[in-house]
């Protein structure tokens, strides 16, 4: 149910997800449980531009799980950092920049403990680590059109491969952020190979992104002509040329 709380707010069928977040809230067996739906639940709602809903939600939660850190588990930290990052989230877009920082600060600190990257449990929504709050940093950074810093943040993870199971999604929306900031750079043709990347390893992912969708747009918008690849990619994208 977490994981269908994910994939329906991605696709946008947000009253659909809202039920299968209340219903895996529901059968939530302890908090740590609870702390993962809440964490699936408040991706889809920033999605529908419900920030403070976000914030008081995974703050309370956050509270709620708050591992004490000299023998906090994995799954604690995971959970409790995935919290933080969802305060993060929340807090850059509503143009918080404090409280964005010092949840970032937080999820850090959750990272630092765990050392690498961990998927804590049998699905993705777990999957957290120092590559993830990095890939967060990046999006905060986008998100205040700071496209020299996205790609600092990008050179430090450049090689890193998200392990079977967990990471990849993570990896693709921060590669939208790679694109973006190409971009705003004025770099048509590496936004372009970036987009590229990401509809190849995750073909059917990219077309539900209207992140990628306005990219190309603006792609769009910039050329005089566009090369036999841009008009290739538009049209996956579903982009009117």
């Amino acid at each position: 149910m977490q994981l269908a709380t994910s994939f329906l707010g991605q696709v946008r069928q947000y009253e659909a997800a809202d039920d299968t977040a209340q219903r895996a809230l529901d059968s939530a067996t302890d908090e740590l449980d609870g702390g993962a739906a809440i964490v699936a639940q408040c991706q889809q709602m920033l999605r529908r531009g419900r920030l403070a809903e976000v914030a008081e939600l995974a703050t309370r939660w956050a509270d709620d799980v708050e591992p004490r850190m000299s023998r906090a588990t994995t799954e604690e930290l995971a959970v409790w950092g995935g919290l933080q990052l969802r305060i993060g989230a929340a807090s850059v877009r509503d143009n918080r920049k404090q409280e964005a920082a010092d949840a970032l600060r937080m999820a850090h600190i959750a990272a630092v403990g765990l050392g690498r990257e961990v998927i804590s449990a049998p699905d993705y929504l777990r999957h957290f680590g120092p590559v993830t709050v990095t890939h967060q940093r990046a999006e905060h950074a986008a998100i205040q059109r700071r496209p020299d810093r996205v790609l600092r943040l990008h050179s430090a993870v450049r090689e890193w491969v998200p392990a079977q199971g967990g990471g990849k999604s993570g990896r693709c929306r921060h590669l939208l952020d790679v694109a973006d900031a190409h971009l705003r750079l004025r770099d048509e043709a590496r936004c372009v190979r970036v987009l590229q990347q990401v509809r190849a390893e995750a073909p059917q992912w990219i077309v539900a992104q209207r992140y990628a969708q306005d990219i190309m747009g603006r792609v769009i918008e910039r050329r005089r002509t566009l090369t036999p690849e841009m008009r290739v990619l538009a049209d996956a994208l579903g982009v009117p040329l």
